[in-house]
């Protein structure tokens, strides 16, 4: 019973230890939350709906890449200056997260970029604009050549700033689109599982130390019986009462010898 119940805590101990370690491990939540969007036909121009970049806490880097190696511009601009920037081009509105997955952003292309498959205008009709890289509209941007990476800090006036992703004013906007936030990595689970199998292995321990103690260590260390001089006077007395008299052999007188008559005794 004893070895069973230290054997029991012990295997408890360790599966919670394990299950602990797996939840921090294999078990945890990345530390980055993704959410992937891609457009057939954006247009010149891609932008944000207000409040998307803000959708997560914390920074927001934002990668877009384009087809064939086109040239790729991402810029931070008021949503005015940018909402008056697009008026009347073909492009792209991000408007937010996707209700059934998470994971996904919803776009909405205006009239002429393509929506539901209408047809597109010859390249050479396509309307163009300014080269957006002298553009003074913008408070960040980054570009490259086929993709770009713009990383966006949290600002106190959140709402009022829209991402702007286009090429070089007359090739198309880029296609594909991945927003990402940092978030904490871990499992609520990790620290209490992994708690509590360190609770119940010291606990098998320390039960396996008593009883080993209890019932190995302890009789051989115990003091001899002490017993008070009545006592052990008593005890005596009544043992030597309780014993039987041995028998006693009869003695044997030897004779005397008398002496001669005719012998004298010398003073």
């Amino acid at each position: 019973m004893r070895r069973a119940l230290v054997a029991l805590l012990a295997l408890l101990g360790v599966v919670s230890l394990a299950l602990g370690i797996a939840a921090g491990t294999v078990w945890s939540a990345a530390d980055t939350a993704t959410a992937r969007v891609s457009v057939k036909d954006p247009g010149l121009v891609v932008t944000t709906a207000p409040g998307l970049l803000e959708g997560l806490p914390g920074r927001v880097t934002v990668t877009a890449k384009s087809q064939g190696g086109a040239p790729v511009l991402l810029a931070i601009g008021r949503d005015r200056d940018v909402q008056a920037y697009v008026d009347g081009i073909p492009h792209t509105t991000l408007t937010g997260f996707d209700k059934a997955d998470p994971n996904r952003i919803t776009a909405e292309t205006s009239a002429g970029a393509g929506q539901d498959g209408a047809q597109q205008p010859q390249p050479a009709q396509q309307p163009q604009i300014p080269d957006p890289a002298t553009s003074d509209l913008w408070v960040q941007s980054e570009s490259g050549k086929g993709s770009a990476t713009l990383v966006r800090e949290p600002d106190e006036q959140q709402g009022r700033w829209v991402l702007v992703a286009t090429g070089d004013g007359a090739t198309a906007a880029p296609t594909t689109f991945t927003f990402s936030w940092p978030q904490e990595a871990g499992n609520p689970w990790t620290v209490p599982l992994i708690a509590i199998g360190i609770v119940l292995l010291v606990a098998a321990a320390a039960l396996a130390a008593l009883f080993f103690w209890w019932y190995a260590v302890r009789p051989a260390r115990a003091p001899a019986r002490t017993v008070p001089p009545q006592q052990q006077a008593l005890e005596e007395q009544q043992a030597s009462e309780q014993r039987e008299p041995e028998p006693r052999e009869p003695e044997q007188q030897e004779p005397q010898q008398q002496k001669p008559a005719h012998q004298k005794e010398t003073p």
